[in-house]
């Protein structure tokens, strides 16, 4: 073989080696990262951080913060928080810093009792994701735990408006409209909550919260259903709203056509309160009030309706207010909940910035 022919061959196999030793040494990073995840969610962050810390010595791209993050995140499971913040500054003024690292540093030092600290970290992640949902969510927590409910409140519908698909900012919504007399806002938002995130204990919460302020809502005079959903239901009502009017003109039409469905009721189960939404929905498309009060919310139900699964999607959405009840449409009904959890695992909610619900939207 030509001189100059074995020359080329070994320059080029000189240059490619690097680049398949590297290639090997991405492959083992990301394996010892997903085995350390494993760990992590079984609570063995120590034995995780050891596995990320090899992969961190394995990664040739200097410039990679992933295994640095994820370090973090052990040490912030472990509850050491310093050495989280510690590992988390090192980052983030990379480029490739996200605004998880700004949310998980900003709660690491409200961990501490610094929370003046942790208010400064959200907000300089906002500069730079002003779009971020989980950051306007943990400024919405810091109001929640100075009672500033409207202000919190504020918060989280702004996480809402900038990042429609991010769940927590519904639940945390939710949460504090079930707790005033302005009720209708917290079940649309629950709702919203409960398809967004589908599975956990927040949504069994949220389930057996709509159950109950649902039923409670329809109140009986005279052996007459009645729809008010101003009435006090929880304990307490904690939370006092300056903004009584919110979403006015929508709660007139959501309660107007929700009161039409009440006659000749006397029992209220769950099987009622479905029939209830099956009756709303087809006035709310027969009627065509969707022109006037578009919902993303509306529309999908709709489409449950459509496909023949609303009955057994109330039925979920309920099911924690009332195990025995489900239990006994569940036995009646096998064949079309299988059907229905089937569809619903490939066909979910679509949201995004045009047809985004919020509750100021209608004023």
């Amino acid at each position: 073989m030509n001189y100059r022919i074995l020359s080329i061959i070994f320059i080029l196999t000189l240059f490619s080696l690097p680049n398949v030793i590297g290639q090997s040494n991405y492959d083992k990073a990301l394996e010892l990262r997903q085995k350390a995840i494993n760990l992590m969610d079984n609570e063995h962050a120590n034995e995780s951080i050891i596995l990320l810390k090899q992969a961190c010595r394995l990664d040739l791209d200097s410039n990679n913060i992933i295994y640095k993050y994820e370090i973090a995140c052990a040490q912030y499971i472990k509850q050491d928080y310093r050495a989280a913040i510690r590992t988390l500054k090192k980052i983030l003024n990379n480029n490739k810093a996200n605004d998880k690292v700004y949310q998980l540093l900003g709660n690491s030092y409200d961990f501490i009792g610094r929370s003046k600290h942790a208010f400064e970290v959200y907000n300089l992640g906002l500069k730079k994701f002003p779009n971020s949902g989980r950051l306007y969510l943990e400024l919405g927590v810091m109001e929640l735990k100075k009672s500033n409910y409207e202000m919190a409140l504020s918060l989280f519908e702004k996480g809402i408006y900038v990042a429609p698909c991010y769940s927590s900012n519904y639940y945390w919504a939710s949460k504090i409209y079930f707790g005033t007399s302005n009720k209708l806002c917290g079940l649309i938002y629950g709702e919203i909550f409960m398809n967004l995130e589908r599975i956990g204990t927040r949504v069994e919460e949220i389930s057996e919260l709509l159950y109950v302020i649902t039923k409670k809502s329809l109140i009986s005079s005279d052996s007459t259903i009645a729809l008010n959903f101003d009435k006090n239901i929880l304990k307490g009502e904690p939370y006092i709203l300056n903004d009584s009017l919110k979403c006015f003109q929508f709660n007139i039409m959501y309660k107007s056509l929700l009161s039409t469905s009440l006659s000749n009721i006397k029992n209220i189960d769950m099987d009622v309160l479905s029939q209830i939404r099956i009756d709303f929905i087809k006035k709310y498309f027969s009627e065509k009030i969707y022109n006037k009060f578009p919902n993303s919310l509306f529309e999908y139900q709709y489409k449950l309706f459509v496909y023949g699964y609303f009955d057994a999607y109330n039925h979920w959405l309920l099911k924690s207010g009332n195990q025995n009840e489900f239990g006994l449409w569940y036995e009646k009904n096998k064949v079309n909940w299988d059907n229905f959890v089937d569809w619903f695992l490939r066909n979910s909610i679509h949201i995004d910035e045009f047809n985004r619900f919020f509750s100021s939207q209608y004023q």
